[in-house]
């Protein structure tokens, strides 16, 4: 099976009603990403805003905030500007 890269919005399509990741959306992330698949955030919120569920979901994905102005990637010593990571 080829690797496919995943971008999920937050409002509406990763968080349910209350605003919180469900169960199901968790474990489901979860099968697709041991299949070898790539999920990355993108949203309009902020970094701040959006990082504990970045972690809630265990990425270790870039993050695409403020509609595609920064990109984001998470790293054991901080926070980094993807874009220095990627190139």
């Amino acid at each position: 099976m080829k690797q496919k890269l995943i971008a999920l919005d937050l409002d509406g399509t990763t968080l349910n009603r209350q605003g919180k990741v469900s169960q199901r959306t968790k474990e489901t992330l979860s099968k697709v990403t041991q299949l070898g698949h790539r999920v990355i955030l993108a949203t309009g919120r902020s970094f701040q805003i959006s990082k504990h569920i970045y972690k809630e979901l265990g990425l270790n994905t870039p993050m695409v905030n403020f509609n595609s102005g920064w990109f984001t990637y998470l790293t054991k010593n901080g926070t980094k500007n993807a874009l220095s990571v990627l190139i």
